[in-house]
């Protein structure tokens, strides 16, 4: 994926944030919650409604060729991300999305600035 494509996904995830309740912690979320990295899954997925997304958990539903796609546009989206964290979080988004104190407006800012400089750096067509 290029640069412009990866900001595009991470642009759909802010959406999916913004509509959508945030959560922390382990589970999937049966009221509608989503954390950073259900945000990505869903946005790579093609998803805006995180209850139906999760009921029944996604992968019952998607055929294998959609599901490996969704996870390899997913996995690439999180590690573009994760690689603006201190390193004290080992690079993990989940770890970063976790920490009490954090907001759902930080994780938001993290997204955009991402998406942001991921197009101002990318080279021209």
């Amino acid at each position: 994926m290029n640069p412009t494509e990866i900001a595009d996904v991470i642009d759909l995830a802010v959406e999916n944030l913004e509509r959508c309740p945030w959560g922390q912690g382990n589970g999937r979320w049966t009221d509608g919650q989503i954390c950073a990295q259900d945000a990505i899954w869903m946005a790579a997925a093609g998803q805006r409604d995180a209850k139906e997304f999760w009921s029944p958990y996604p992968t019952m539903e998607m055929e294998a060729t959609k599901l490996q796609w969704v996870n390899v546009l997913s996995d690439e989206v999180i590690q573009t991300i994760s690689e603006r964290l201190p390193e004290r979080y080992f690079r993990r988004l989940f770890a970063w999305n976790d920490r009490p104190g954090r907001t759902k407006e930080e994780v938001i800012e993290l997204f955009k600035e991402t998406a942001k400089d991921l197009r101002n750096n990318a080279s021209p067509a």
